[in-house]
């Protein structure tokens, strides 16, 4: 695949070198290119997929837009090909991951999910920010790159427990021993998350004052791109809850043994 045609390097010589802008800025875009990614990661069912759909449909939306991924996951009800994901079946995942089509992969709860370089590419060429709302893995995989090292990151996580499996029972689309691994995941996520380090640790307990934080720190990330706009909520930027590695890692875990 010549990634000229998506927007990126016309000649990169590994992934490494694909899709990385020229120079750095303190307003969030690239001196010759576009801004700087913006990556979003948090458990399953932690909400970051509604911060992101409000997101895109605020004043923000129009200089954001999300990449999409691959994945091997079959496709939920009101899902498209194209649209949420590109779904493909493993034999074609594994055959894109031979040929250096992704920035990165990364198996979660059973299933593959990738970011190909053609669609960051896509992205760039709009000059717009390419947003990623990938897995922690990927995200591992992003930062040992130059354009992850320099990208925004937000990770979104519960409060506790308790409130991520009530919410994941809500959707309504996920089986019981899906419910149950996606649990038992999520401890393991926030604690390499938080010896990963993130740009921002965003403690969804609130939904309009996490989105009020997201938005009010987009403004410092990227203040030549989007302008500060107050959330429909009313909310401003308070200072950031952060939850160490103790507290992701111990003492906030409900037994997921004992069944429901």
């Amino acid at each position: 695949m010549r990634t000229d045609e998506v927007g990126c390097s016309s000649s990169p010589s590994t992934a490494e070198d694909a899709c990385l802008p020229d120079g750095d800025s303190p307003s969030g875009r690239t001196d010759d290119g576009p801004p700087w990614p913006l990556i979003i990661a948090g458990p399953s069912g932690v909400g970051k997929g509604t911060l992101i759909e409000r997101l895109m449909h605020s004043p923000y939306g129009p200089h954001i837009r999300k990449c999409v991924s691959h994945t091997t996951r079959k496709a939920r009800p009101g899902e498209a090909h194209g649209r949420e994901y590109f779904f493909v079946d493993k034999d074609q995942f594994m055959a894109d991951v031979g040929r250096g089509v992704f920035l990165e992969h990364a198996e979660v709860h059973g299933n593959l999910y990738g970011t190909s370089i053609e669609a960051v590419g896509r992205v760039q060429r709009e000059g717009k920010i390419c947003l990623m709302e990938i897995d922690v893995q990927g995200v591992r995989q992003l930062k040992a790159l130059p354009l992850g090292s320099r990208a925004h990151t937000v990770f979104v996580e519960p409060p506790d427990l308790v409130a991520l499996e009530k919410r994941l029972r809500g959707r309504g689309t996920e089986e019981e021993e899906k419910v149950r691994t996606r649990l038992n995941n999520a401890t393991g996520e926030m604690c390499r998350a938080h010896e990963l380090g993130f740009d921002l640790f965003l403690v969804n307990d609130d939904f309009n004052r996490s989105y009020g934080e997201l938005v009010a720190t987009l403004a410092q990330w990227y203040p030549s791109v989007v302008r500060r706009h107050t959330s429909a909520s009313g909310h401003e930027y308070d200072e950031r809850k952060q939850l160490t590695v103790k507290d992701a890692c111990k003492g906030r875990e409900r037994s997921l043994s004992s069944g429901h």
